[in-house]
């Protein structure tokens, strides 16, 4: 008897969502997912025994048919560490080593990796953060975006922005931010020399919070650089998300097992839709689309007739908002978009049986109330194969893109 597929997870952190969801997308598609025992994982800023995520990989690689590692956790203790610990960058590499040591002893298994671009957060608080982001976090943001801005364009007027505040901001607290981010930025690059070597087979860069100008945007462009330089765009992409992530390269050796290539047709509520720029993130909605389909092993197509599943986005009219405030907002439900015409879409194409996925990116942090209303009875939740609406719109796309995968993948087979 073949017994099911299984991979081995290592997570982002303990959180659901990081830790949980992609074991229960995994067992949509009969794939087991193995995670570490929880004394590894840590709780917040409280490190787990991290140490021993290493020889628990070495210990499963044999009982598994691939692997899904968050390089934060194993190199840091997760995704706060990384913000906050002060181990050197040697030390934080010689445990992503034990991937290169799992390649010599499985040179067949495949091995999936995500790493993250360290976030800015423009707020004073250190729940999440190195402890002076209580004092000086919205500071270090606004620097961050004047180191940006000064770089591009060289205005004087930014110049004396970023001077002024150095002085505000002590020269040592410069200097651990600096150090921190160089030290994971390193270790980003050290780990694209692993996919150019074989060593993994898969990866995601993914952006932690982001914006148009920042540190984080200078780190992304030499990622890029470096990507191209190695020739591995196919097997290392860069785009906005976070915590979905996991689910999405569950979704992928789903997908490649099976040896499937999803089609997928994007249908969006508002005109502006594809060209909205989410908050918290750094680019066009349709170019986040783009990266996410393409992450599972799927493919967007021009017509929903070539479509294997429909991914339906409800989005804004002008602009996202944050959803607890949506009974205040003004740029979600405008005339820029028609939720009439797209829940009767949804419908049109479910009768036709196309299978239809639902990203509810209209808000951040939070379902569109109004839509959700609209869909639940013009449309029923027994009609749709996956929705989600929370955090991030990367959040929200990975979900729902990872979990219409898998569900298409068991329609299959």
């Amino acid at each position: 008897m073949t017994r099911p597929l299984r991979l081995a997870l290592v997570p982002l952190d303990e959180r659901h969502w990081v830790s949980d969801a992609p074991v229960k997308i995994g067992r949509i598609a009969g794939c087991e997912v193995l995670v570490p025992p929880r004394h590894m994982l840590g709780d917040k800023k409280e490190l787990g025994k991290f140490e021993e995520l290493g020889p628990w990989l070495r210990a499963v690689a044999s009982e598994v048919d691939g692997l899904v590692v968050a390089v934060e956790t194993l190199a840091y203790g997760g995704l706060i560490a990384s913000r906050t610990t002060d181990h050197p960058l040697e030390e934080c590499w010689s445990r992503v080593q034990v991937l290169k040591e799992i390649r010599e002893d499985h040179p067949g298994l495949p091995i999936y990796a995500f790493t993250l671009v360290m976030r800015i957060p423009a707020y004073d608080n250190d729940e999440q953060e190195p402890w002076y982001w209580a004092h000086y976090g919205a500071r270090i943001h606004r620097y961050s975006q004047l180191l940006d801005k000064v770089a591009r364009h060289g205005r004087e007027e930014d110049k004396a922005d970023l001077e002024q505040l150095k002085k505000e901001i002590p020269p040592e607290v410069l200097e651990n931010w600096h150090w921190r981010r160089n030290r994971n930025h390193e270790l980003s690059k050290r780990v694209l020399d692993y996919v150019a070597d074989g060593t993994v087979d898969f990866l995601l860069i993914t952006q932690d919070d982001s914006a148009e100008y920042g540190v984080s945007s200078m780190e992304q462009k030499a990622l890029r650089a470096r990507i191209s330089e190695l020739g591995i765009e196919e097997r290392a992409l860069l785009y906005p998300g976070a915590d979905e992530v996991a689910m999405v390269l569950v979704a992928r050796h789903v997908n490649r097992h099976l040896g499937i290539v999803p089609k997928v047709y994007p249908r969006y509520s508002s005109t502006k839709g594809p060209f909205l720029v989410p908050r918290y993130e750094d680019r066009p909605l349709a170019e986040s689309v783009k990266g996410q389909i393409y992450a599972v092993g799927g493919r967007l197509v021009e017509t929903p007739q070539e479509a294997d599943w429909i991914l339906f986005l409800n989005t804004p009219g002008e602009a996202q908002e944050e959803a607890p405030r949506q009974d205040v907002a003004t740029m979600v439900d405008t005339p820029g978009r028609n939720l009439l015409d797209f829940t009767e879409a949804i419908l049109h194409y479910t009768e036709q049986g196309k299978p239809a996925a639902v990203a509810d990116v209209a808000y951040s942090n939070g379902a569109d109330r109004q839509f959700v209303k609209l869909l639940l009875r013009r449309v029923g939740l027994k009609r749709i194969m996956a929705y989600a609406a929370w955090n991030t719109a990367g959040n929200t796309l990975g979900t729902v893109v990872a979990h219409a995968s898998v569900y298409h993948a068991v329609g299959r087979h």
